[in-house]
C-alpha cells in the first residue's frame, strides 16, 4: 500500500486508468482518449477523468482498493459508534474527507474517501500520534462520509431508539477479493510504511506462524541519520495476519515513543541539555532546495506535495532573514508573506485548495490539534539550519472564510547579538545604561512598539550581568533566547503560574538579577518595583511609546509615584530601523531640507557628543547600491535609543504627577539622546538613512 500511494502521487492518477481498463470500468478508446490529453495537457489523470464525468466516486473507491489493498466499506450499511464520530470535528471531517466510525480500547476504526490527500495522511497521523491505538483503515465514497456526518447530527437531537430506526444498517455481502496485482511501488511515509510491511508479511504464507509473547518493554539507543539520538520505547507488536487476512483490514500499529536522550539533548541544547522539550529536525530533512529569493521560492514549491511545500516555505523565510511569516487566506487563493527588515512583503500565493492541507501540516509539526478550526492555537516547533537551532513559534487564526491564518514567527537562537553595543547603543546613551546596571539593585524598563526588539535588548542587559558570581532567574511569557547560566520559566495562565505568581516564586530563589518579560498589571508591577527596592536588579518592559510615559503608567497603575522612582533606575525607549547594506556604500548627495533636518538635530544634543560631529557642505552621506545587495539596499537592522537615568527634576515632576510634555522636556533637558538625535548620529556614520529614522520616528511628539 505504501508504495503504491506514492507511486500514484507521483503519476498524477495514471495507475488508476490501468485498473479502470483492467477491470473493464472505461474502453480501450477512453483509456488511449485521456492518455493523450494528459500528455498533451500535463493535467492529473484523476482531473481528466472528473472532468469527463467518466467514472462516480464508488468505481474510484473501488479501484484505490484494488490498487492500494485497502478493503471497502459503506457506512449506510455499518453500526456507527456515535462516540467515535465525535473524534474529528465535523468541519475537519469534510476538509479530511475522514471520519473515525468506529472504535474501542485498542483500535481506531478509519474510513477515508481520497487516498491521495496529504492533508488526509497528516490528520491519520495526528490521530496515530494521539493514544495507544492501531489504526484500521477502510475506503469509503465521499456519500458515505456526508452520511455518517449526518448520523452524528441525529444522534444529539434523538433518543438513541429513534435514530437507530432511522438509519439502521442493512447487512452486506463482503466484497470480493481484489485481483488487480499491486503496481511497481516507491517509498513514502513512516506511518504507511508499517501498514506496507504488514501487508508483506501476509502475503507469505508458506512460512509458519509460530506464536509468540509480547516482547517486554524495554529501551535501546537508535541514531537518527546520525545527529541525534533517540530512546525508543517499543510496543509489542501485534501478531502478522495470516494469508487469509487478505479481506480484513489495514492495521496501522502505532509508531514508537521518542524520547530525547541526554546525549541527544546535549547536541539539541548543548548550554542546557533538559532546558526545552523540543525536538530539532534539520532544515533539510522537509525542504531540499536552498530558497534565497522569491523566484527560487516559486520554483521549489511548484507541483511540490504539501509537507515539502510546508518545508520550503520554512525555508525560505530563514534564507530570506524574515522575522515572521504570514499565511493569509483570501476568496480565491491565499498569499504567503514574509517580514523582512521589519517590512512584509507578498512572497507567493497557492490556491485555495492548498490552504487546509499547509495548515494542517504546520499544525502537525506544532503538536496543535488539526481538527480544531474554531479557537485559536498557539504552538512551537524547532528546526536546526547551519548547525544552529531556530524556533517557530506559531498562532492560529480562524477566519470567516472558513480557513485559518497562520503566523510564525522566526527565531534564530545562533545569530541574535546580545550584546548592547552590537544593538546600537552608543556614546553617552551607553555610558548611562552602563552606570545604572553597575548598581546592585533597581528597576530597568524598555518600552516600544511590538516589534521593535525590546525583548533582545532586555536580553542583552541579561547577557551583560550573567556573571558566576550572581543568580539571575527569568519569567517570561514566551522563552525566546536560551541562555547558558540563567534560570528561566515559562508562564502558564491556564495552571494559574500568572506573572505575578511566576516573580513571587522566582524571588524565593534569592536571585541577583530578575527578566519579566512583561508588567501587565498591578500585582505583577508591586511585586517588581519592591524587589527593586529590596537589593534586586529588576528587567522588564512596558507597552508605551516613551520612557516617561513609563513612569506615568506605573502611576497609572497604582505604583505610589515615590517608589516609582525610588526604583526606576534606567527607561530605555527604542525602534528599529534598516541598516545600509554593508557589501557596498555609495556617496550621496542631500536635498536641502533634508540635510536641514539632520543639522538641526545634531544641534540640539546637549552632551558632548554632539560637539563631535560637524555637518556641513563636505560632509559625506551613503546609501546602498541595490546592485551589490541582491536589489535590495539595506540588510539587516540596528537600534535608535533614548535612555531616561532619574534626576532630581524628574523625580520631582513624577511626585506632583505631572506628565506628557512637561515630562519629557525635562528628560532632554537632563541630556536624554532622542530617538530622532540617535538616528541622525547614525546617519552621519553611514549606518542608515535619514527616510529609515523619519519612518520609525515620525509617531514621535514635537516639543
Amino acid at each position: 500500500m505504501l508504495e503504491s500511494v506514492k507511486k500514484e502521487l507521483e503519476a498524477g492518477g495514471k495507475h488508476i486508468l490501468e485498473v479502470l481498463f483492467k477491470n473493464k470500468v472505461i474502453s480501450a478508446q477512453q483509456f488511449a482518449d485521456i492518455t493523450a490529453e494528459v500528455d498533451r495537457t500535463k493535467k492529473a489523470a484523476l482531473a481528466v477523468l472528473k472532468e469527463k464525468k467518466i467514472v462516480t466516486d464508488e468505481m474510484l473507491i473501488a479501484a484505490y482498493a484494488e490498487l492500494f489493498g485497502i478493503p471497502q466499506i459503506d457506512l449506510k450499511k455499518t453500526k456507527l459508534n456515535p462516540e467515535a464520530l465525535h473524534t474529528f470535528a465535523p468541519e475537519a471531517v469534510k476538509t479530511y474527507k475522514m471520519i473515525v466510525f468506529d472504535a474501542d480500547p485498542k483500535v481506531y476504526k478509519v474510513a477515508m474517501a481520497d487516498p491521495l490527500s496529504d492533508s488526509s495522511w497528516s490528520a491519520l497521523e495526528s490521530l496515530d500520534a494521539k493514544d495507544e491505538k492501531d489504526i484500521d483503515l477502510y475506503l469509503t465514497n465521499p456519500a458515505s462520509i456526508d452520511f455518517a456526518l449526518s448520523y452524528l447530527a441525529e444522534v444529539s437531537k434523538k433518543p438513541e431508539g429513534e435514530v437507530a430506526k432511522i438509519f439502521a444498517p442493512t447487512p452486506v455481502a463482503s466484497p470480493p477479493k481484489p485481483t488487480f496485482a499491486p503496481l511497481p511501488v516507491m517509498p513514502t511515509t513512516s506511518l504507511l510504511a508499517k501498514a506496507e510491511e504488514k501487508k508483506k508479511e501476509s502475503q507469505q504464507p508458506q512460512i509458519p506462524k509460530i506464536p509468540q509473547q509480547s516482547p517486554k518493554k524495554g529501551k535501546e539507543e537508535k541514531k537518527l541519520e546520525g545527529e541525534i539520538e533517540f530512546e525508543v520505547v517499543e510496543k509489542a507488536p501485534k501478531m502478522a495476519p495470516t494469508a487469509t487476512a487478505a479481506a480484513k483490514p489495514v492495521t496501522v500499529p502505532i509508531a514508537p515513543t521518542l524520547k530525547p536522550t541526554e546525549a541527544a539533548a546535549a547536541k539539541i541544547l548543548p548550554a542546557k541539555p533538559a532546558a526545552s522539550p523540543l525536538a530539532e529536525t534539520a532544515i533539510e530533512q522537509i525542504a531540499e532546495a536552498e530558497v534565497k529569493t522569491r523566484e527560487t521560492l516559486e520554483k521549489a514549491v511548484t507541483g511540490a506535495t504539501v509537507p515539502k511545500m510546508a518545508g520550503e516555505i520554512m525555508r525560505g523565510g530563514i534564507e530570506m532573514r524574515a522575522s515572521d511569516i504570514h499565511i493569509q487566506p483570501e476568496e480565491k487563493e491565499s498569499r504567503i508573506r514574509y517580514r523582512i527588515d521589519g517590512l512584509l512583503q507578498d512572497v507567493l500565493t497557492i490556491p485555495k485548495e492548498v490552504q487546509n492541507a499547509l495548515v494542517a501540516r504546520i499544525k502537525i509539526l506544532s503538536h496543535l490539534k488539526i481538527d480544531e478550526t474554531r479557537l485559536p492555537q498557539k504552538g512551537v516547533f524547532r528546526v536546526s539550519y547551519q548547525g544552529r537551532p531556530i524556533d517557530f513559534h506559531v498562532a492560529t487564526l480562524p477566519t470567516i472564510l472558513g480557513a485559518e491564518r497562520i503566523e510564525m514567527r522566526i527565531l534564530d537562537k545562533g545569530s541574535a547579538p546580545l550584546d548592547l553595543v552590537s544593538l546600537g547603543i552608543r556614546g553617552s546613551s551607553f555610558e548611562q545604561l552602563k552606570r545604572a546596571l553597575a548598581q546592585p539593585s533597581g528597576l530597568f524598563l524598555v518600552v516600544g512598539p511590538r516589534g521593535s526588539g525590546k525583548s533582545t535588548t532586555m536580553y542583552a542587559m541579561l547577557n551583560h550581568l550573567n556573571q558566576p558570581e550572581k543568580i539571575l532567574v527569568t519569567v517570561e511569557d514566551t522563552v525566546e533566547y536560551d541562555l547558558a547560566g540563567v534560570s528561566q520559566q515559562q508562564i502558564n495562565p491556564k495552571l494559574g503560574l500568572s506573572m505575578a505568581e511566576g516573580l513571587r516564586s522566582a524571588l524565593e530563589q534569592d536571585p541577583n538579577v530578575i527578566l519579566a518579560s512583561e508588567i501587565t498589571d498591578i500585582d505583577s508591577a508591586e511585586i517588581a518595583v519592591h524587589a527593586a527596592l529590596t537589593g534586586h536588579v529588576v528587567i522588564s518592559s512596558l507597552n508605551v511609546s516613551e520612557p516617561t510615559e513609563a513612569l506615568t503608567r506605573l502611576v497609572d497603575l497604582g505604583v505610589p509615584p515615590y517608589l516609582v522612582t525610588s526604583a526606576a533606575s534606567a527607561i530605555i525607549s527604542q525602534r528599529l530601523v534598516r541598516r545600509i547594506c554593508p557589501d557596498q556604500r555609495l556617496e550621496t548627495i542631500l536635498p536641502p531640507d533634508i540635510f536641514a533636518e539632520i543639522k538641526k538635530e545634531i544641534e540640539l544634543i546637549k552632551t558632548e557628543e554632539g560637539k563631535e560631529y560637524v555637518i556641513d557642505e563636505q560632509t559625506k552621506f551613503f546609501e546602498g547600491n541595490p546592485e551589490a545587495c541582491g536589489g535590495n539596499p539595506y540588510r539587516g537592522r540596528l537600534g535608535l535609543y533614548e535612555v531616561l537615568t532619574i534626576s532630581p527634576e524628574i523625580e520631582k515632576l513624577v511626585v506632583a504627577k505631572e506628565r506628557g510634555k512637561i515630562l519629557r522636556e525635562a528628560a532632554i533637558k537632563s541630556g536624554m539622546l532622542t530617538l530622532k538625535q540617535d538616528g541622525a548620529l547614525k546617519v552621519l556614520d553611514g549606518l542608515t538613512t535619514w527616510e529609515e529614522v523619519v519612518r520609525v520616528t515620525s509617531v514621535e511628539k514635537s516639543l
